[in-house]
């Protein structure tokens, strides 16, 4: 792959346009669409890091201070603690874990309805409206497409392709032995 706007177009297939389809009714899948969102701005924070380098608290919250719409700059540390972390590793968005220790940290409360983050001043937690969040990982992701820096440019298609693998597409089967083989015409090209 290594274009940047080819990449660019993998990762909508690969995020964008799943959380728009988890977000639609009859049934939408806030909690899946939030994970989503999650994992998206994650490799998005590392496309300024070479191919092999982790990405890490840092780089979110980086993503999210220097990508992500105003609203959500101020709660870069609690989105990558609570939200990223609590959503991908536990499933839930409570304070838990190592970030008990942390007092300055809040619950995060998702809700459906469209607004901007605010402070539950009942409960004391971050409110995410879950389709305001996608809103904003869609305008983070078009000022990324637009305006990489240099880095983003070279990079982002290198760990992009790293992060799905040399075979995505690529359709596979077990054989007898229980050996996974690629059965796809494109798994032969490659």
């Amino acid at each position: 792959m290594h274009d940047f706007m080819s990449a660019c177009a993998q990762f909508k297939a690969v995020f964008l346009e799943p959380i728009e389809i988890l977000t639609q009714p009859p049934e939408p899948r806030w909690r899946t669409a939030a994970q989503l969102v999650a994992s998206a701005t994650d490799a998005l924070g590392g496309a300024h890091l070479d191919e092999f380098a982790d990405t890490s608290a840092a780089t979110f919250q980086a993503f999210v201070r220097h990508r992500y719409p105003a609203d959500y700059k101020p709660h870069a540390e609690q989105l990558y603690k609570v939200l990223r972390c609590g959503l991908l590793h536990a499933a839930r968005t409570d304070i838990h874990g190592k970030n008990l220790t942390n007092p300055g940290l809040k619950p995060i409360a998702l809700t459906h309805r469209d607004l901007k983050p605010f402070d539950n001043t009942v409960d004391g937690s971050l409110v995410i409206s879950v389709p305001h969040l996608c809103k904003a990982l869609t305008e983070a992701f078009d000022d990324f497409a637009a305006n990489p820096t240099p880095d983003e440019h070279t990079n982002f298609p290198l760990r992009f392709e790293i992060s799905l693998g040399a075979s995505w597409g690529v359709e596979y089967s077990v054989d007898p032995e229980g050996a996974i083989m690629p059965t796809s015409p494109s798994a032969s090209a490659g």
